[in-house]
């Protein structure tokens, strides 16, 4: 490296001697100077003993030969740090008012959530109360009259029977159910659907008094006297007559009156 510097210095001391322009000179002289590390003295002319002085360059003039003496660079001395600034002065501001906590309002929102949900909760249960009560009753008055009307064709079918009965026997009624079995077609005709209590026999060989549910009151009764009831139904309260006719009664509570059944006679066939 150091090789390479000297041979460039020289390479510029040849052209600092042949060129006769003041301003190329000094040019040339400044590269050599900083090439070499050092200040360049210029001098234009010859040579004084005053190395310290150099005179001004003079373009375009030739003064002869000039002398260049290397002089080392001074070191500047070291710049100390700038002291820090202080920094700049933070505005005081006025203390915020505290805030609450995030989860400050949260309880009370899910207490208000679970009161609306129990209160929607406790209104549909409230409907369907009333819905339940408001159809039990028409459920029970359509049950009620299915098994009203249940009742009706079991005493139809069980007039008919002692009608062909009495056909078979000169006129006569029989003395009592056991004596129709045969006209019957099965033992579930002599239970009432709102009967609880009698239950319907398997069979007509185990028939008896628990499997029936209807009264017989046609013995002894005769062909011709159509008006005479032969049955009662003790659940609703419906008659069954001699001609087989059935008279509704207005409702359990009033049964069709059948105090004097043995001898009772409707001349216009209806519930007195």
């Amino acid at each position: 490296m150091r090789d390479e510097i000297a041979g460039r210095c020289n390479g510029l001391r040849r052209p600092i001697k042949e060129t006769t322009s003041d301003y190329d000179r000094e040019k040339l002289q400044e590269r050599l100077a900083r090439l070499a590390g050092g200040v360049a003295v210029v001098r234009v002319g010859a040579p004084s003993g005053n190395d310290g002085q150099a005179t001004a360059p003079n373009r375009g003039v030739s003064s002869g030969p000039v002398g260049v003496r290397i002089q080392p660079m001074e070191t500047p001395p070291p710049v100390p740090p700038k002291p820090p600034s202080p920094p700049p002065p933070v505005p005081i501001s006025p203390p915020s008012p505290a805030r609450p906590p995030a989860t400050a309002g949260k309880g009370m929102s899910v207490g208000i959530i679970v009161l609306i949900v129990g209160v929607v909760g406790f209104v549909g249960v409230c409907i369907v109360a009333i819905m339940a009560a408001i159809s039990l009753p028409a459920l029970s008055n359509a049950k009620q009259k299915a098994q009203t009307i249940h009742c009706i064709n079991n005493l139809k079918v069980l007039g008919l029977s002692v009608r062909i009965y009495a056909t078979d026997h000169d006129g006569s009624y029989p003395g009592g159910w056991i004596q129709v079995t045969n006209e019957i077609s099965r033992p579930q005709l002599l239970i009432c659907p709102d009967d609880g209590v009698h239950v319907v026999a398997p069979s007509w060989t185990a028939f008896g008094p628990g499997n029936v549910s209807y009264e017989y009151l046609g013995s002894g009764a005769k062909e011709d006297q159509t008006n005479r009831v032969v049955a009662l139904c003790p659940h609703h309260g419906h008659i069954v007559l001699a001609d087989g006719s059935v008279i509704q009664a207005r409702s359990p509570k009033q049964p069709v009156p059948v105090a004097r059944r043995d001898g009772a006679v409707w001349y216009d066939g209806q519930v007195p």
